[in-house]
């Protein structure tokens, strides 16, 4: 296939500049400055090449210093002008995924598409890092080595550990961290629902070593507290659960109203988590909503300040001693779940 040279760019180092701003789970996040606007992206350690669509042409460089050789940029002959047009459709296609298939072939080479290269409006979180400040003064009195943390993952600290629902976690996603040193061991994901306005939602995730610590809960209760110092304009926290705890901690603690539109099920403040549970075997998730009103973020200080005072926050306990303390037998209940999802 051939192509018009102009529309192959390799190499544009007067367009795009790189530097490596912290490694998550081993993997090194760049931003790429382009355009006055810069971009986010994570990649795998050996990824050495990368190639977006920008302002219709196809643009290759190198990461690091040093020029191209012509024996990689040989392997890009495979694009021509029709190629170029289809990487650029807003959407994905049959076509261009086959494309970008035999793309990511290519040794050392990762294609970018647009969704992932695009500029972003980055929101100012210098007021909520402030209340995060004063929760963790409170924090520190019980669990000295924990903290609160809230930022977009570009912006954390190089190298850290990251448990979260989506893995590896988009640069661009902010996320409430509960960090002992460097190991985020319980997540928020937060981000602006595109459906509904004025809403942030999120999904969790706890290290599963670190669970049924009311780490979940105690997050929370700081989206609640932060929620308007991140977009002023936000009116409401939602969160759909497919964990029958997350649902439960909506619902029973932030007064959280039940949003599922299906009649199978009906849930409210009062429900049980048996109740909740049953619920999930019925549907795919519980979908609630958190109005952030002066009662309900009152609410969420509230239940912060008790769970910092009755959380488990001491180190872990291997495997083996629990075992070794175990002397008598008890009975198990079991249920057999057919939805395995892990979302919270």
């Amino acid at each position: 296939m051939e192509f018009q040279e102009e529309s192959m760019q390799f190499n544009p180092k007067n367009d795009f500049t790189t530097r490596i701003m912290t490694h998550i789970n081993n993997r090194p996040v760049y931003q790429i400055n382009v355009d006055e606007c810069p971009r986010y992206i994570s990649l795998l350690p050996h990824i050495e090449y990368i190639g977006t669509i920008f302002n219709g042409k196809f643009h290759i460089f190198k990461l690091k210093d040093g020029e191209i050789p012509a024996d990689f940029q040989a392997r890009f002959a495979l694009i021509d002008e029709r190629a170029i047009t289809i990487l650029s459709g807003k959407q994905s296609s049959d076509e261009s995924l086959q494309i970008i298939n035999l793309l990511n072939r290519i040794p050392n080479f990762k294609f970018i598409s647009n969704y992932y290269f695009r500029c972003i409006e980055l929101q100012n979180l210098a007021d909520a890092k402030g209340i995060v400040d004063i929760l963790n003064a409170d924090l520190h009195r019980t669990c000295p080595d924990f903290r609160i943390n809230v930022d977009y993952v570009f912006a954390l600290d190089d190298p850290s550990l990251v448990t979260a629902l989506t893995l590896p976690p988009n640069p661009n996603t902010i996320l409430i961290c509960l960090f002992k040193e460097n190991n985020c061991v319980s997540s928020l994901e937060l981000e602006k629902d595109s459906i509904v306005r004025n809403q942030i939602e999120i999904s969790s995730q706890t290290l599963k070593s670190y669970e049924r610590r009311q780490f979940n809960k105690l997050l929370r209760a700081v989206i609640i507290l932060i929620a308007k110092a991140i977009d002023p304009t936000t009116e409401k926290v939602g969160s759909m659960a497919i964990n029958p705890i997350s649902a439960f901690i909506m619902l029973h603690f932030f007064n959280a109203e039940f949003m599922n539109p299906e009649k199978k099920i009906s849930l409210d403040k009062n429900s049980t988590f048996d109740d909740i549970d049953s619920a999930m075997m019925k549907v795919d998730s519980i979908k609630t909503s958190i109005i952030l009103n002066d009662e309900n973020i009152q609410n969420a200080l509230r239940v912060f300040n008790e769970t910092i005072e009755k959380i488990n926050c001491g180190p872990l306990v291997p495997l083996a001693v629990t075992a070794k303390g175990t002397k008598r037998k008890t009975k198990t209940k079991t249920k057999t779940r057919t939805n395995t999802k892990t979302k919270k």
